[in-house]
């Protein structure tokens, strides 16, 4: 399942983070979706953990081609991994690690390799790269949730109403709700908090691609780093 588009109705979400919404609703207009559009596909996830919005939104907003997709392993307890296990699609295609309890890349996987095999690792519990790998080609791969504090003062929050939102999809956003205890407001700009950097980095990103022809190495949403030459 790639985009969810059955029944949809208009939903009020209340005591949402104003400056969050305001970029989403900008960035939803920059791409040519409307509101409803974009929160359909930031809470799809919530309906099928194997849906990423992020991969959603870079092939709704920029065409990304079948070959350019890669391949996701997921859900598992353990997995190692070798040179020759990723130079299997090398040239082909790239790998996305996700959900994943212990992921180990084995002494033979370098930095260079993992740059040109890996598209990125993401919840993973624990990742050890035991090969000669720069702590940059580290930081680049694996995906971390930055910090976000949803504000106390009410003047810095409104009650937002989103158009055309998928009736699924927005159950699914009620109950994943009350699963973390959290009011819709709280979970609503907690995510936006945390996808909407990211879009803006692809903004950057498509631009290098294509420019470049290369895929960058995106290092975030770190408190402190120091790099030598």
């Amino acid at each position: 399942m790639e985009t969810v588009e059955k029944e949809s109705k208009d939903v009020t979400i209340r005591n949402v983070d104003t400056e969050l919404y305001d970029q989403f609703s900008t960035y939803a207009k920059k791409e040519g979706l409307t509101t409803g559009e974009l929160f359909n596909i930031l809470f799809s996830g919530f309906i099928d953990q194997n849906i990423s919005p992020l991969r959603l939104v870079r092939r709704r907003t920029h065409r990304i081609k079948s070959h350019e997709r890669p391949e996701v392993i997921s859900d598992m307890d353990e997995l190692t991994i070798s040179r020759k296990d990723l130079e299997v699609l090398k040239g082909k295609k790239t790998f996305f690690f996700i959900r994943i309890n212990n992921l180990v890349f084995n002494e033979d996987v370098d930095g260079k390799l993992l740059s040109e095999t890996i598209h990125a690792i993401g919840k993973c519990d624990n990742v050890q790269f035991k090969g000669d790998v720069p702590k940059l080609v580290e930081l680049g791969l694996v995906i971390k949730k930055g910090s976000y504090i949803y504000p106390s003062d009410s003047e810095k929050l409104k009650d937002i109403t989103i158009r055309k939102v998928s009736k699924e999809v927005y159950d699914a956003f009620l109950a994943k709700s009350k699963e973390e205890e959290k009011t819709t407001g709280e979970l609503f700009s907690e995510t936006l908090a945390f996808y909407l950097p990211t879009f803006e980095i692809f903004e950057y990103v498509r631009i290098i691609e294509r420019e470049t022809r290369t895929y960058p190495l995106i290092v975030s949403d770190i408190e402190e780093l120091t790099v030598f030459n």
